[in-house]
């Protein structure tokens, strides 16, 4: 089999629907083809997240996406409206994610973001390296809004640097550090009035908490308990520079 051979089975691979035979040649692909390996490591963190947020997905839309629908509805002809189902209907999508029902769709927000850190922990994506306060600097003439980076929290902790994360067209800052070499993120969102909560995704520990017109979103794989400490030192560190 080869990679290309691969594409159309990786989903139906993951959800378990292959017949055996074609298992079994996905499996021997895999076991020769690390780059492929990665792909399926990708695609079964996505499902185990939206699995994850299978209850916070039923809640209903948001009054500002709703609003936001109205207003595109208003002087179009149904015709045009039909032409633009398909792209409206992703772009709606991915707002029913990010918004989520505010405080009600907190799932949904832990899971995407510990989708994302998964997924940039086993694909390496692009990032900027830096002091916290070069990485502040650069965030905000990049993307026009201040955060603040927190330093190593410990000295367990090195800061690797920080990136967009992929989930909210650069409306979410992922700051990226490893802990004893494992992967931990910290997620900033333009987005406020979550209750802190701690949610376990597929193995992580997510923390969530907001701060003015903040969220914050800590993602690991380290123990509750310690997540939990590491969390209130970040909490200490968070007025605007």
């Amino acid at each position: 089999m080869r990679c290309k051979e691969l594409e159309p089975l990786a989903v139906p691979f993951v959800d378990g629907e292959l017949a055996d035979a074609d298992g079994a040649d996905v499996r021997a692909h895999l076991a020769a083809c690390p780059p492929c390996r990665t792909r399926i490591d990708a695609e079964r963190a996505a499902r185990e997240a939206v699995c994850a947020a299978r209850e916070g997905m039923r809640e209903g839309a948001p009054p500002a996406l709703r609003a936001r629908c109205a207003r595109l509805c208003r002087g179009r002809h149904s015709r045009r409206w039909i032409s633009l189902t398909l792209a409206a209907a992703a772009s709606l999508l991915a707002a029913l994610i990010w918004f989520g029902g505010t405080d009600a769709g907190t799932p949904v927000l832990a899971a995407q973001l510990t989708l994302d850190h998964v997924k940039c922990s086993k694909m390496n994506g692009a990032r900027v390296s830096g002091s916290p306060v070069q990485l502040a600097a650069y965030w905000r003439e990049r993307y026009g809004w201040p955060i603040r980076v927190p330093a190593a929290m410990n000295d367990r902790v090195s800061l690797a640097g920080v990136r967009r994360c992929d989930s909210s067209e650069g409306g979410t800052a992922h700051i990226m550090y490893r802990i004893d070499g494992r992967p931990l993120s910290l997620f900033i969102a333009r987005d406020g009035g979550r209750t802190p909560r701690i949610f376990d995704v597929f193995g992580h520990e997510a923390i969530v908490w907001s701060s003015d017109d903040r969220t914050y979103v800590l993602v690991g794989r380290e123990p509750r308990q310690e997540m939990e400490a590491l969390a209130a030192i970040i909490r200490k560190d968070l007025p605007l520079q």
